[in-house]
């Protein structure tokens, strides 16, 4: 299904302080949910804009919304297997991205005609119609990466799968196989379409669009802790790191019908995720739950067409979405294609993990865990047998063990986390206010 057409744009209800933009999946947006929440706890006025799913979330919250990409589109996207092919899957994602970007600077634009005080626009990684704002108005900006392989570092390099031969190279040459990368392979998939649409607000072409141009030159912010992944030497001056954001217990409505009689079976749980958008992942389900088996678990599955993967299977329960803030601590274990949420709330609940990288961020985030000696990592394809092989062993050593307590010990509470993100972000709000009077 091909994205829906340009429409009319909502006109804003109110004049926020902030709007924070969120692009992607929920481990993408449910971190900037919680962003925009803390900051309206400290009295501001915060407008959410993202994709249609998230409304009520938004809503819960008392957040005001605007969908930047309705939920067929939203479906049709990430149930497109190609999206979690290592090298196809940014040219499936990009369409959604730049329809994103424009319906923002739609909304913004309504905004900005009303000729009241600017907001601060706080984006994530693919928010990229807040960064174009930030050109066209001069309205102060911040990014919020989730993972740290977004800043494609000379010096500390992140990996992706086939990339992994760059840690051998100096940091020149490194260096030039990144800019070989984003001319050759990234930029033709998404600066054409990004500079067309530049044109239509005055805005001059830009290149290097993911690895330089698309962060912030205000503000950059990590959400994730330095001893996960420290800041590389060459990481831009405006760039801090911030910490997990680990929301706490959600509400007891989310915990499932059977959920408490399954975890109070004898057999050690190992929780299976798929992540929460992985449309096709029957292959997976079904060699985890023979390993889990194997392992002598039972095994709780997560994600789409978990519920299907797990109906008739013995030792076996299934479910869209479970909170794993709750659920984790009970849990042996996790097998899990290692989105950054899952690794940390892995972490946060003290519990061994074996990580099945597929595309994106995964294989950087599965080398910090391993590195961290709370993980080990498996291909996709790998056989029931040697899964289980090295559950066993996840769940046994007690090295692992101490390095799970090690990990757990540092992480800083969810509401820390927050209050220092809020801290970074509210200077922006005073820049907009500077912004507004030079302009009046």
């Amino acid at each position: 299904m091909p994205l829906p057409p340009d429409r009319v744009t909502a006109e804003p209800a109110a004049d926020p302080d902030f709007v924070v933009v969120a692009f992607g999946s929920d481990g993408d947006v449910r971190p900037m949910l919680a962003v925009a929440s803390a900051l309206q706890r400290r009295g501001h006025a915060v407008t959410l804009l993202a994709p249609a799913p998230f409304e009520a979330a938004a809503r819960d919250l008392g957040l005001a919304f605007h969908s930047i990409i309705d939920e067929a589109a939203a479906r049709d996207t990430l149930g497109n297997p190609l999206l979690w092919h290592p090298h196809e899957g940014i040219g499936v994602l990009w369409p959604a991205i730049l329809h994103a970007a424009r319906e923002t600077m739609r909304w913004l634009e309504a905004l900005s005609r009303r000729g009241e005080q600017p907001p601060a626009l706080v984006g994530n990684t693919m928010a990229l119609g807040a960064r174009v704002a930030h050109e066209r108005w001069g309205w102060p900006h911040a990014t919020l990466h989730l993972s740290a392989c977004w800043w494609l570092s000379n010096t500390q390099p992140p990996l992706f799968r086939g990339l992994g031969w760059l840690r051998w190279l100096r940091p020149a040459a490194r260096a030039n196989v990144w800019a070989w990368i984003e001319g050759k392979w990234l930029d033709p998939i998404a600066a054409p379409s990004l500079n067309a649409w530049r044109s239509e607000y005055g805005l001059p072409p830009v290149r290097r669009v993911f690895g330089r141009w698309s962060a912030s030159p205000q503000r950059i912010l990590g959400l994730y802790p330095e001893w996960f992944a420290p800041l590389p030497d060459d990481a831009p001056p405006q760039m801090r790191l911030i910490g997990f954001p680990l929301p706490s217990l959600e509400a007891n409505s989310l915990w499932p019908d059977g959920l408490e009689e399954f975890l109070r079976n004898p057999r050690p749980t190992v929780a299976v995720m798929a992540g929460s958008q992985m449309q096709h992942g029957e292959r997976f389900f079904t060699t985890a739950v023979q390993a889990v088996h194997r392992a002598g678990g039972q095994a709780l599955l997560l994600g789409p067409g978990a519920r299907e993967a797990a109906q008739g299977v013995a030792h076996a329960w299934g479910a869209d979405y479970v909170p794993l803030a709750r659920l984790l601590p009970r849990c042996r274990a996790v097998i899990s294609h290692p989105g950054i949420g899952t690794i940390a709330h892995a972490l946060a609940a003290g519990v061994p993990q074996l990580l099945t990288p597929y595309a994106f961020d995964h294989f950087d985030n599965a080398r910090r865990a391993e590195k961290l000696g709370v993980a080990r990592q498996l291909s996709p394809g790998s056989s029931a047998r040697r899964m289980a092989a090295l559950l066993r062993r996840l769940m046994t050593d007690p090295q692992v063990a101490a390095a799970c307590r090690s990990a757990q010990s540092q992480l800083l509470p969810h509401d820390a986390v927050m209050a220092t993100c809020s801290d970074e972000l509210e200077p922006l709000r005073a820049t907009a206010l500077s912004v507004a009077a030079a302009s009046a």
